[in-house]
């Protein structure tokens, strides 16, 4: 854990003042204690520099490109692999913005290894679930195994599966698989998108139909290539394939992250709670098995 610059800076005093005062045997006993009072003095500033640091909250997601800030106090384990759940304290946040809860009511692990992500209604506000994987896995395949009906959820509810760095390069290395309720002129109620959507030629609108469950989604990240595919069992219902490579992002510290959340915060979802169950998430470095799904 470093030390703060004040502590930094104090103790380089005391050790220049120890040597100026080894250097000096005509220096009597006074200066001595200075020098061990100034000692002590940066030991205890160190020590609280330390201890201030592990009392600050760990951030999660950066305030920008859709997402806002966050914090971690609360860990998963899921497909093999450790994620973050996303809480904002009680304050709207991005995406939407919306309060977004680490409680177990929000995103939790069942006893057959199946991630549930829910949306709740509580003390008059929806609380929103996100999770991060705490690994970074740059170019490969990235699958996602829904087993629930997503055609069947509200349309103002939205699942993401995605990428994002907290490095604003390359816009944030976000790429996403949503299914979300296009915006007007629009004809869809999903989207494969290479961010930033605002531009023209960076999104893909589908339509996904009812009874498509399980289904398994995946984005196909190379240098040459972004590549997006859902398919149910040997089906493929929807794919697209981008190619313009001064719009790939080159890998950083993007971490693959799946969220349920309200276009509108203060949205009308008929009953108290929304919910999404994914059997798996599974990676494959380099071209993977992207073909043959």
């Amino acid at each position: 854990m470093p030390r703060s610059a004040s502590a930094d800076a104090a103790m380089r005093e005391c050790v220049l003042g120890a040597a100026a005062e080894n250097s000096s045997p005509a220096r009597g006993g006074r200066q001595r204690r200075q020098v061990v009072r100034q000692f002590a003095l940066a030991l205890a500033a160190s020590a609280l520099a330390v201890l201030s640091a592990w009392a600050a909250p760990s951030p999660q997601v950066a305030a920008d490109g859709g997402h806002a800030a966050g914090t971690v106090s609360r860990h998963i384990d899921f497909s093999g692999y450790r994620w973050s759940v996303k809480r904002s304290d009680g304050k709207p946040i991005g995406p939407g913005p919306n309060i977004f809860s680490d409680s177990v009511e929000n995103a939790w692990v069942d006893g057959a290894g199946r991630l549930h992500l829910r949306l709740t209604y509580r003390d008059g506000v929806w609380h929103c679930a996100e999770v991060v994987s705490e690994r970074s896995f740059g170019y490969g395949s990235y699958h996602l195994t829904v087993e629930s009906d997503l055609a069947e959820l509200p349309e103002q509810v939205v699942l993401g599966f995605f990428t994002w760095s907290e490095d604003p390069r390359y816009h944030h290395r976000e790429m996403d698989i949503e299914f979300i309720r296009p915006p007007a002129g629009k004809t869809g109620n999903a989207q494969y998108t290479v961010q930033p959507h605002e531009e023209p030629g960076q999104v893909e609108y589908w339509v996904w139909g009812p009874g498509n469950h399980p289904s398994v989604h995946t984005i196909h990240w190379t240098a040459d290539e972004v590549r997006f595919r859902s398919n149910r069992g040997a089906d493929r219902l929807a794919q697209w394939r981008y190619t313009n490579r001064q719009g790939i992002p080159l890998p950083g510290d993007e971490t693959p992250r799946i969220n349920l959340w309200l276009l509108d915060s203060l949205s009308t979802v008929e009953g108290q709670t929304v919910e999404v169950v994914i059997s798996r998430f599974e990676y494959e470095r380099g071209a993977g098995q992207f073909g043959g799904r």
